[in-house]
């Protein structure tokens, strides 16, 4: 039972990070910035992808016993996009946890 919830919130973190990532692809071209490094130079964004890129570079630099990690770095992406964290629906699939 164990390994089918784990699968379940592996499978919504992947379709929330593909969301996300889309999101941030259209905020990119959205913006007036020419090259998406010109994007993440401006001073709204760039704490943002700071702070995105830290907790990346720590959750690779350790190899994590549970999906915790990973709900973190998709709040991080989210972040990202407007600046606020929905947990999306890789959480509320254990609305009681």
């Amino acid at each position: 039972m164990h390994d089918v919830w784990e699968r379940k919130v592996l499978n919504e973190l992947q379709e929330d990070m593909k969301r996300v990532i889309g999101l941030v692809i259209k905020g990119i071209l959205a913006s007036k910035a020419e090259t998406c490094a010109d994007y993440f130079e401006q001073p709204e964004e760039h704490y943002k992808i700071n702070r995105y890129r830290r907790i990346y570079q720590e959750i690779n630099s350790a190899v994590p016993v549970n999906l915790f990690p990973y709900i973190g770095l998709t709040k991080e992406l989210e972040r990202l996009v407007d600046g606020t964290a929905d947990v999306g629906r890789a959480v509320r699939a254990f609305p009681d946890a």
